[in-house]
């Protein structure tokens, strides 16, 4: 609730005219930049301390990625086709890797990095899986039965 809030705030914010003043100034590419890796090293540390508040504020510019300019090279970045297909298949993968990780048949403790990689795959692959022939056709279906409705 907190999140959707503050995104709304934000927009809000984005549609003001200072708010297009300063996205037309260098130092936003930079600004949004060093959010970004900031926000990296914060989900690397998280576990070690409570750098959660902090991650939240660092993660607010990144929310204005879209206002770039297409060619910085911080909005080429997450919007490749990469960062696009994760993008697909977030939310199947939040439901479904920790399935792989408990049923523990991939897990072999003297090769861990082999196990974390073939279960990494294959939650990636069972998520797209999902997505493509479970999630956004029911999500399709839903949509057209709502629209009839109303």
């Amino acid at each position: 609730m907190l999140s959707m809030l503050i995104g709304s705030l934000f927009f809000s914010l984005s549609q003001t005219e200072y708010f297009k003043c300063l996205m037309k100034e260098k130092f936003m590419a930079f600004f949004i930049t060093a959010a970004a890796i900031v926000s990296i090293v914060g989900v690397y540390a998280m576990n070690h301390s409570r750098l959660d508040y902090f991650l939240f504020v660092a993660f607010i510019p990144m929310l204005f990625i879209d206002h770039l300019p297409d060619n910085q090279l911080i909005k080429r970045i997450f919007t490749s086709n990469l960062f696009l297909f994760l993008g697909y298949i977030s939310f199947p993968l939040y439901l479904l890797h920790e399935l792989v990780i408990v049923s523990g048949f991939i897990f072999d403790s003297e090769n861990a990095w082999v196990s974390i990689s073939i279960a990494a795959f294959a939650s990636i692959f069972i998520a797209y899986i999902y997505a493509r022939f479970i999630d956004y056709p029911l999500y399709r279906a839903l949509k057209r039965q709502i629209a009839k409705i109303s």
